[in-house]
């Protein structure tokens, strides 16, 4: 009878975590609002909470053709939705803004790069035109090197680190990234953020532990807007399912013994 019992904890326990994870079309949300924003806009600039859907930067153009909206967790994958179009960027008075790089911080580690309050250990370099990117490492003391074109119109480079021009210690190499609203872009309903003509990537946290608690960073060529994502990586949900069922079958030999 205790057998039975812990097999329907154990099943509703991970029946919970998956309809979790799922809560939003690509998995979880983790964004968290970066803080800056300012007032007015025609309705921007007035996000609240742990999110930055329908808000860019203080005195920035605003609109949902610059808006990056959130990040989202599952298991390892960390997908980017935007209103900003992340692989082709977008063309504003004969210019073409692209899509920076992925960086990441290791709450509590401090050996990486600073910029505005976060030290990152991680970035991912991605390569829009192949679809691939990269991992490398980043310390103070591996020749990093941060592409200093960033400077926000008000000149202020509230949203760097952009992208890595050089330098840190290669951890994986070509891997691939995953595009959505290519060629049709999503609705609301297809990215679970507001505004309409959606955009997202998704990328592989896999090379960090289960169990690491990180802060992730995004931002786009002009500096209109960055995006701020707050989690702790865990397994996949069909890790935990299989997990499940080993320790039902656990269950079942001790049953087995016993009898």
């Amino acid at each position: 009878m205790k057998t039975l019992k812990l097999i329907l904890i154990v099943t509703v326990f991970l029946l919970v975590c998956i309809s979790n994870v799922y809560a939003n079309p690509f998995g979880t949300d983790i964004t968290i609002n970066d803080g800056r924003n300012g007032s007015g806009g025609s309705g921007w600039y007035t996000a609240s909470g742990n999110t930055d859907d329908q808000e860019v930067e203080p005195n920035m153009v605003t609109g949902q053709s610059w808006d990056l909206e959130g990040f989202v967790l599952n298991g390892t994958k960390l997908t980017a939705v935007a209103g900003f179009n992340l692989k082709n960027g977008y063309t504003y008075s004969g210019t073409t803004y692209h899509s920076g790089d992925i960086f990441i911080d290791i709450v509590g580690n401090t050996t990486g790069v600073s910029y505005n309050g976060h030290t990152y250990e991680y970035v991912l370099d991605i390569n829009y035109a192949t679809s691939q990117y990269s991992v490398y490492s980043l310390t103070t003391s591996n020749g990093f090197v941060a592409d200093a074109g960033l400077l926000a119109p008000n000149g202020n480079g509230l949203s760097a680190p952009y992208r890595i021009s050089s330098g840190g210690t290669l951890v994986l190499a070509n891997q691939s990234i995953t595009f959505y609203g290519y060629p049709t872009a999503l609705t609301d309903a297809g990215s679970g953020y507001l505004g309409g003509n959606h955009y997202a990537m998704a990328v592989d946290l896999g090379f960090l532990p289960g169990g690491t608690e990180f802060v992730s960073h995004l931002t786009i060529e002009c500096g209109n807007d960055n995006l701020m994502g707050h989690a702790t990586t865990v397994p996949e949900p069909t890790t935990m399912l299989l997990l499940g069922f080993g320790l039902i079958g656990l269950a079942g030999i001790r049953r087995k013994f016993k009898g």
